[in-house]
């Protein structure tokens, strides 16, 4: 399979970096998707404040939400929300799309063309955003 993601302006190392920085804050990793029928958990320390969903899982990728909640007056807050497109036999990931409080950015346009700019960025801070985790 060749890589989905690479070209000039989007250098591979910052995709295999984010699924590298993922899979370590997962129980089993992806490696045990199918032996766990799909399902995909985080490590303990994780679990109060974050939820990890698939959206949709094909025999080449898996798309999934990566959430962090707090509470507000008494309300669950989610801020913020990552769905991340996860290529496991080529352990890349990459952020499709990110969600706080302030709105919705998107790696891709509604027709599919990607969003450099952002796609770039949203990959970034994803990578930052992780390394903050602090589970180590």
């Amino acid at each position: 399979m060749a890589y989905p993601l690479e070209n000039d302006l989007f250098p591979l190392n910052i995709f295999e970096e984010n699924y590298q920085k993922l899979n370590k804050i997962l129980i089993n990793g992806f490696n045990d998707l199918a032996k766990n029928e799909g399902e995909i958990w985080l490590i303990p320390q994780l679990a109060e404040q974050y939820s990890i969903q698939i959206l949709s899982l094909t025999q080449e990728k898996l798309d999934i939400a990566l959430t962090h909640y707090y509470t507000n007056n008494g309300d669950l807050v989610l801020d913020p929300e990552f769905v991340l497109r996860v290529y496991p036999e080529l352990k890349i990931l990459e952020v499709m799309q990110y969600h706080d409080k302030f709105g919705i950015q998107k790696s891709y346009h509604s027709d599919g063309r990607i969003n450099p700019e952002i796609k770039i960025q949203l990959n970034q801070y994803f990578g930052r955003w992780v390394d903050m985790l602090n589970v180590d």
